[in-house]
């Protein structure tokens, strides 16, 4: 993947102006935010509750449990975002509009619905499957990308590969995973597993804080 994304760089640099990768960057940031809270430390809860248990059946239901919560978390986010994405627009750069911002939201809503279930096949070491959907997955987008920076879609280029290539990867995933460990809601897992992930949730935010707010100061500097 970071053959692939090294690639990419000089084509996505010349297809934008600096002010445009300027506001790609910041997108990207305010996505790895948006991601710390939506992830809600759900795949380091998964390898705590899953390694702590020695029945495969009881896998199975912790596993269903997850995946229910994500998507819950994920619904939830994608109404909320959607919701706040005009007030966030205001407060980022004129190279950003509504649209940019709308597909961001669903993008990251799709993260947990992504990163569960492939944290799911390397503990079950399935990595032939990891490697074809993860690969495909990089694939598709950067051939959306190339294919819509060449029209002239701008970052909305960018951000329509990452929402079409992360759909069709989150379906995929999902549909594995439903049809291998089915979908449950137990409330008294998810109390503990939402009660494990706060933590990290705080603690990614505090990290966030340290190592990637500068995009935002120089945007609020810039605007």
């Amino acid at each position: 993947m970071k053959s692939v994304s090294l690639v990419m760089l000089p084509i996505v640099t010349f297809y934008l102006t600096p002010a445009q990768y300027g506001a790609l960057e910041l997108l990207l940031s305010v996505s790895n935010f948006a991601t710390l809270i939506v992830g809600f430390g759900l795949v380091d809860a998964l390898y705590r509750f899953v390694g702590l248990n020695d029945n495969p059946q009881q896998e199975h239901v912790i596993i269903a449990n997850f995946i229910t919560l994500a998507m819950i978390i994920g619904v939830i986010s994608v109404a909320v975002g959607l919701f706040f994405a005009p007030v966030i627009v205001r407060f980022l750069t004129a190279e950003i509009v509504l649209f940019d911002v709308q597909l961001l939201v669903v993008v990251f809503s799709l993260e947990g619905c992504i990163t569960l279930p492939l944290a799911w096949l390397r503990m079950k070491e399935q990595a032939c499957l990891f490697f074809i959907l993860t690969t495909s997955k990089v694939v598709i987008q950067a051939f959306i990308t190339w294919y819509l920076l060449s029209q002239g879609f701008g970052i909305t280029a960018i951000l329509w590969g990452g929402l079409i290539s992360s759909a069709i990867l989150a379906a995929t995933l999902v549909l594995i995973q439903v049809r291998q460990t089915g979908m449950c809601l137990n409330l008294l897992l998810t109390k503990k597993t939402l009660a494990y992930g706060f933590p990290l949730v705080l603690s990614g935010l505090a990290a966030f804080a340290v190592n990637g707010a500068d995009w935002w100061m120089v945007a609020a500097v810039s605007t």
